[in-house]
Formats: C-alpha cells, structure tokens, sequence
C-alpha cells in the first residue's frame, strides 16, 4: 500500500537517515538553496544508484530575468528578493559532488504559453491553443538540440544528478528509465 509522508524542513541538512530514497525530485527548489550544502545533502540521502532529478530556472537570459522579477508580473510568479535563477557556473557545485552530473535546457519557445492563458479559467481557445503549444514544443526540442547558441535562452534546465552504485541496487524502482531520458539530449559540459 503506498503511502504519502509529508515533512518541512531544511533543505540542505534534512532528518532522513543515509541511503533512504530512491529518487529525489524538486521543482524549482535548488535555486533557492545553497548549492554546496545541498547537493552533499542530496547525496548523502540517495542510495547508491539512486537518481536526483530538479526542474530549475535558468537565469542566462538577462531580458527573461528582467521579466520574472518585474512588477508587470504577477506577485504570485515573481521572483522574491532572496532567490534566482542558476546560471551554468552555479552547476560547478553540483558536478564537484556529482560528477555524472547532466542537464539539458528546455522551454524556449514555449516560455509563451502565457500568451494563450486566461486568468484562472485555463486557455483560450484550448483546441488553437494546444495545438500552437505542441508545435511550440517540438521546435523547443529541436532548436535546442541543433543550435547551441540559443541554449543560454531557454528558461529552464532539467538537471540530473545520478549516485553512483551497482546496476542493481535501484530496487524494485524504475530508475533505469529515468536516466536515459533525463541525459537524452543533454548538454552537460558544454557551459562550465
């Protein structure tokens, strides 16, 4: 029977024991922490062949960090004095803990699907704008993997931080699939 537990606390010095997950997963977490301590942290939790897996905002593009910290932006999608966005130089700290390290720029084009929302009621014209959106996104995956000067202007970057470990220590999770499709396409070495 699965069970959800949830729990606040520190990001880069949690309570979980040594080895306990599987998979480690954050949206737009780590740019709010401090890298170093973090990703030991990560780590340390992982268990051997375990996967940590972070969808975080790439802050390259200076017209798109104008625009996230912009009062013309909703104060709910606005960013907070505190944080911002990685930059390729903050992944250093990553790779020196995990040096399987990778990551691949995403959502470049498709950063205009505000465009085609509506204040609280979903899209307009959802059949047009699904339709604008897939396309969107199968030119995001194209630029990005044949041009890679554009990379920089993408808006987020998935990041995939694998712990080293024998094929077989993932257990019954299915991380084998998830490595493959987090490093396809991926850019790892390309920025630092």
């Amino acid at each position: 029977e699965a069970q959800m537990n949830l729990q606040v606390m520190q990001g880069e010095c949690t309570s979980y024991p040594d080895g306990f997950f599987d998979l480690v997963f954050g949206n737009a977490v780590l740019h709010h922490l401090d890298l170093t301590l973090a990703s030991r942290e990560i780590f340390r939790m992982l268990k051997p062949g375990g996967v940590a897996v972070f969808l975080e905002p790439l802050g390259e593009n200076k017209l798109l960090e104008w625009a996230r910290r912009s009062s013309l932006r909703s104060s709910a999608h606005r960013h907070t004095r505190d944080e911002r966005s990685l930059v390729y130089a903050d992944l250093a700290a990553l790779r020196s803990v995990f040096s399987r390290m990778s990551y691949r720029e995403i959502r470049l084009f498709t950063v205009l699907e505000a465009a085609f929302r509506k204040t609280g009621a979903g899209m307009i014209g959802i059949s047009r704008g699904e339709r604008v959106l897939r396309y969107l996104a199968r030119l995001d995956d194209w630029a990005l993997e044949h041009v890679s000067l554009i990379r920089p202007l993408a808006s987020y970057l998935v990041i995939c931080l694998p712990k080293s470990g024998d094929a077989n220590s993932a257990g019954s999770s299915n991380l084998g699939s998830i490595l493959p499709s987090c490093s396809r396409a991926s850019h790892g070495g390309n920025h630092d």
